[in-house]
């Protein structure tokens, strides 16, 4: 028998100090439930990108936000693309290579530091991009639909204060959860801040 991961309603977490860093206690189901939510939200949404508006030109999600970063910031250290990306070093090497082969990214090494390696769109990258991105558009209208287009502001901003709470107390948090710990190394290669 599986056994449940929500704990019964109306249980809450245990508060846990100044040091927690804005984390309130709350309804644990409910949280839960809203980060399970999210993840398969996100999980259905990338799926449904990759099969409609990246399958013709048979771009990855990952390949596609690699694409976007390089289109906004141009030429652009392999470092600093994977961070905005959110992926790892060894993730962004596989993505570079392959769009590297296709013709669509250029990559060469620092002419300063040739330890470093700087990444830019083609031509053709920048042309596929600008492709790509009507697709997408339509796409994204699709996806939120169901939504008016108050709701879907809403959505966005509940999401976007997430995303900030954990940019401004995540780190803290893990390093509080993980203070008297020895971590083992992370398998894929990917190392948060407070463990390096």
């Amino acid at each position: 028998m599986t056994p449940e991961l929500s704990p019964p309603v109306g249980e809450r977490t245990p508060a846990c100090g100044s040091d927690c860093s804005a984390v309130a206690s709350g309804d644990v189901a409910a949280s839960i439930a809203a980060l399970t939510t999210i993840h398969r939200a996100s999980t259905s949404i990338r799926m449904h990108l990759e099969a409609s508006a990246l399958r013709a030109y048979d771009l990855s999600w990952t390949a596609f936000v690699v694409m976007v970063i390089l289109q906004s910031a141009g030429e652009a250290q392999t470092s600093h693309v994977a961070a905005q990306a959110g992926i790892s070093k060894s993730t962004l090497t596989g993505v570079v290579k392959t769009l590297v082969h296709r013709g669509l990214l250029r990559r060469e090494p620092h002419p300063i530091d040739r330890r470093l390696v700087l990444v830019e769109l083609t031509a053709a990258g920048g042309e596929m991009l600008h492709e790509v991105s009507s697709k997408y558009s339509a796409e994204a209208e699709f996806v939120t639909s169901t939504l008016s287009p108050s709701e879907t502001a809403v959505l966005t901003g509940l999401l976007a204060r997430v995303t900030e709470h954990l940019n401004e107390a995540g780190e803290k948090r893990r390093a509080l959860l993980h203070q008297d710990m020895t971590l083992p190394r992370r398998r894929s290669g990917r190392r948060a801040k407070q463990d390096a």
